[in-house]
């Protein structure tokens, strides 16, 4: 859903946390605090992907602990510790998971990122389909992927991940159970959101199948719809289902016109973020 490259990891640097993603051998994490490297062991889950028996169903309340305005911080150096932190989350591209044939490929994230203390964070997980070896989307891929998002769901101080995928609809099987299972296998308290294409949120009824507590539909690069979304948008027409009603996202070079009120926000910006360029966003929307 949103293109540029970017992501992290967390550790704590005196005044400020620094999110770094740089694998060593074996899985490990290498984290500067203070100055030093710092191993931090990931939790190798090994998954099933047959689905589990009992119900599994996504739940709003879980996303409660994140403010209505969230910042993505993508692939690149970002410094962010001029934001509110008691007013503003953050959602950093954490790793980019490609499916090609029977292969998954996890690129981490190697660019720092910089937050106060205390920031309400959350890991994004970007899924891409290479298009010249399409995935073959079966059952290793699948639990190979769902153990690649857990990884980063064993992150200290994340209050829920996101999974970013603009899934086909010959994908959609494979994304349904990816989702079922990392949802089962997530603790209870962490919110579990992914993004949605737009249309995704116009009737389209596979959303209700997930278990995920939002969907955030994508009102940027909207492509060939972005005319006819506007239109049913500024006549008034409401998403649906209701996953796809507590938020939406928005980008700073295609700001829209008006906002609906009460939602939780996610605002990405093609260049990195300033002080000035946050300060124009918090007014811009004080004016919706």
């Amino acid at each position: 859903m949103i293109h540029p490259n970017d992501g992290g990891q967390v550790g704590k640097t005196n005044a400020h946390y620094r999110i770094l993603g740089k694998l060593g051998e074996g899985g490990m994490l290498l984290t500067s605090i203070g100055g030093l490297w710092l191993p931090i062991w990931f939790c190798y889950v090994f998954v099933s992907c047959s689905n589990p028996r009992e119900q599994i169903v996504g739940n709003p309340e879980r996303m409660t602990r994140i403010p209505k305005l969230v910042l993505w911080a993508w692939e690149r150096p970002e410094d962010l510790r001029f934001i509110n932190s008691q007013q503003v989350g953050v959602a950093f591209l954490a790793k980019t998971i490609v499916l090609r044939g029977r292969q998954v490929i996890e690129r981490p994230r190697l660019q720092p990122l910089r937050v106060n203390p205390g920031t309400p964070l959350i890991g994004v997980i970007r899924f891409e389909s290479s298009m010249d070896e399409p995935s073959t989307l079966d059952s290793n891929v699948c639990e190979e992927t769902v153990a690649s998002v857990l990884q980063v769901a064993s992150m200290k101080g994340l209050h829920a991940i996101q999974i970013d995928f603009d899934a086909r609809v010959s994908e959609r099987s494979f994304y349904s159970r990816v989702v079922r299972i990392v949802r089962h296998k997530l603790p209870d308290t962490l919110g579990l959101s992914i993004t949605a294409l737009t249309s995704w949120c116009f009737g389209d009824r596979w959303l209700e199948s997930l278990p995920v507590d939002e969907a955030v539909p994508m009102l940027f690069r909207m492509g060939a719809d972005h005319h006819s979304i506007v239109q049913r948008l500024s006549a008034g027409e409401t998403f649906e289902p209701a996953v796809c009603k507590g938020s939406l996202g928005i980008s700073m070079d295609e700001f829209p016109r008006s906002l609906p009120h009460g939602r939780r926000t996610y605002v990405f910006n093609p260049l990195p973020w300033h002080l000035d360029t946050y300060t124009h966003l918090i007014e811009k929307l004080r004016l919706q």
